[in-house]
This record gives structure tokens, C-alpha cells and sequence, in this order.
């Protein structure tokens, strides 16, 4: 399991170090990386609170503020959530982090499966690879009970 955790943080540190940028990415880094393994053993209060410092730290960063609302989605304050994927969204247009983000929040509300599906389809237009938008995107068709 260890080792899994170690993948994972490799994995997330090499993809955030382009859209991090030079001069935040030694600082913030650390505090991701934190954060993630918190968030990977299930401690989401404690990952949020890493997320918070952060974002404190890095106000400019979408993944701060992407990770914050994950460890917030998790404990299930969507309302809160939401908000810091929109400001992840809106901190870089070109990452489909936070439409993701938004997409998922969506999912959990009465009757906004469509809007879901739509946040869905705007991140596949900016990532068209990724296995996870197709997953959600996916999900969101076969969960449907209203």
C-alpha cells in the first residue's frame, strides 16, 4: 500500500510541475504532497486543512485550490467544494481540474445531471485523453435514477 501512495505522489507531482510553474513549484510541491497523503489514507479534515495552507501560501495555484475542494467533497460540504473548483477553474482555463470538480458536485445534486454531463464534456474538450473525464462522464449515464 506504501508504495502505491509513493506512485501516486510521483504521478501527481509530475503532472502539476508544468501547470505549477517554476517559481511557485519548490514551495508548493511539499505542500500537495502532504496533503495527498492525507487525503490518500482517508483523513480529509487533516488533508483539508494542508490544502488551506496551501492556498494561503499559493492563492494562484488551480491545484491548490482543486485539492482543497477534493478533501472538501469528500466530507461531503459541496457548497464550499464548489466554490474553490470554480476559483480552480477560473485560475486556469486550461486545465479541466476544476470543471471536473464542478462536474462531480453536480452529480450529487437533484436534477443537475445534464449540467454535470455538460461540465464533463467542457473538461473533454480540454483533455480528450483522459481515462477519468470518460469515467464520470460514463457514470453519469448509468447512475441515473431521477
Amino acid at each position: 500500500m506504501p508504495s502505491r501512495i509513493a506512485a501516486y505522489l510521483l504521478y501527481l507531482g509530475i503532472m502539476a510541475m508544468p501547470a505549477i510553474g517554476s517559481a511557485q513549484e519548490p514551495a508548493l510541491s511539499p505542500l500537495l504532497a502532504s496533503g495527498q497523503v492525507l487525503y490518500q489514507a482517508g483523513r480529509y479534515g487533516e488533508a483539508e486543512a494542508a490544502y488551506k495552507q496551501a492556498v494561503e501560501a499559493f492563492p494562484k495555484s488551480h491545484l491548490a485550490h482543486y485539492w482543497l475542494g477534493m478533501a472538501l467533497y469528500a466530507q461531503m460540504q459541496d457548497k464550499v467544494a464548489e466554490k474553490a473548483f470554480k476559483k480552480a477553474a477560473k485560475l486556469d482555463k486550461k486545465s479541466p481540474e476544476g470543471l471536473i470538480g464542478q462536474g462531480l458536485v453536480l452529480l450529487r445534486k437533484p436534477k443537475r445531471r445534464l449540467d454535470a454531463r455538460a461540465m464533463f464534456r467542457r473538461a473533454e474538450k480540454i483533455a480528450p485523453d483522459r481515462a477519468d473525464i470518460q469515467y464520470h462522464l460514463g457514470m453519469s449515464y448509468v447512475s441515473q435514477t431521477e
